[in-house]
């Protein structure tokens, strides 16, 4: 009989865990997994995985806000080469989605970085490694604990701060749907 590594928990694991323990424990104690459907269309973790590509390469320093519309099918060309999407014979009809998109995000970071000039970005696809101690409700960092409380990884998308010592954490989301503040956090604890 093997011993198992510690259960490692993520932001979206506690989620799932919130919205239906079964789900929770079929993933992570009996290790089942949903089976990926064929589809002509990208998958939803797919279509993160290109979006963050897509904004991590115009997040590169030095910053620019005015792109031509070819060096931004490049990008977007660039980043669905790293996700390994292959071509059923639609994509030339869904890169245009995906350049706009590229603008549109231009467009409201030129809008952050003139309403906030100060913030400069600290990070990119930071991790996150910590525990969580249920019994006083916090996430702390693993050295502060000596291996009590249960394990937390992530990935944060991006990390801005400015010389005050203030701080803002960016998560990228790819529809309108998925955006929550974090009222909804505390309220679901």
């Amino acid at each position: 009989f093997a011993a198992r590594a510690p259960l490692s928990l993520s932001a979206s694991s506690l989620e799932k865990y919130a919205e239906c323990p079964f789900k929770f424990s079929a993933e992570k104690l009996l290790h089942l997994k949903d089976q990926n459907v064929v589809d002509l269309d990208l998958d939803p973790s797919s279509r993160g995985s290109l979006i963050h590509a897509i904004f991590e390469r115009l997040t590169e320093e030095p910053r620019r806000w005015r792109w031509t519309e070819a060096e931004l099918v490049e990008v977007v060309e660039a980043a669905r080469g790293e996700i390994n999407y292959p071509d059923f014979g639609l994509w030339d009809s869904m890169r245009p989605r995906f350049v706009e998109l590229a603008l549109k995000f231009l467009a409201a970071e030129e809008q952050w970085r003139n309403q906030y000039p100060e913030t400069k970005t600290l990070g990119r696809e930071v991790r996150l490694k910590g525990r969580w101690l249920p019994e006083e409700r916090r996430l702390v960092r693993d050295d502060e604990v000596n291996g009590h409380g249960y394990p937390v990884t992530g990935q944060i998308d991006r990390v801005d701060g400015n010389d005050k010592d203030q701080y803002v954490i960016l998560d990228y989301k790819s529809s309108a749907t998925d955006v929550s503040g974090i009222e909804s956090w505390l309220r679901g604890e």
